[in-house]
């Protein structure tokens, strides 16, 4: 991905420390989170990182707070026209990349900007988590 993406980075402070806590020796170890406030440029540029570098798994938006979230496909119009819908409450992009799997949610927030909240997926349940 795009160098200066949150959380791409192992030394980034936005990097998640729950990955390395467990609640015991049998629990799997939890992925790491990665967060950050965007512009809807930045945003826009992710989309684009995937579209190019990427391969697109499922777009999922949620319309507001209440309602449930649309089954999701993979069209990556479908997630810049929700960039471009001031009244669309989230968004939730899973891809892979490499050999991994990731999922973004972005979530519009009063400013205008977007929280952004990256994770890695495991791709099996035999898979570690990436980091």
């Amino acid at each position: 991905m795009r160098r200066g993406v949150p959380g791409t980075d192992p030394g980034d402070p936005l990097r998640s420390k729950a990955r390395d806590q467990r609640m015991s020796d049998d629990t799997p170890p939890l992925p790491d989170v990665f967060m950050s406030v965007l512009a809807r440029a930045e945003a826009e540029r992710i989309l684009h990182d995937i579209q190019h570098h990427a391969e697109l798994i499922a777009v999922t938006i949620k319309q507001d707070a209440m309602a449930h979230a649309a089954d999701p496909v993979a069209d990556l119009e479908r997630a810049r026209a929700f960039l471009a819908d001031d009244a669309l409450r989230g968004l939730q992009l899973r891809y892979r990349f490499g050999a991994d799997v990731w999922t973004d949610t972005l979530l519009r927030l009063p400013s205008g900007s977007f929280r952004l909240v990256r994770m890695a997926s495991p791709v099996d349940g035999t898979r570690e988590l990436p980091g």
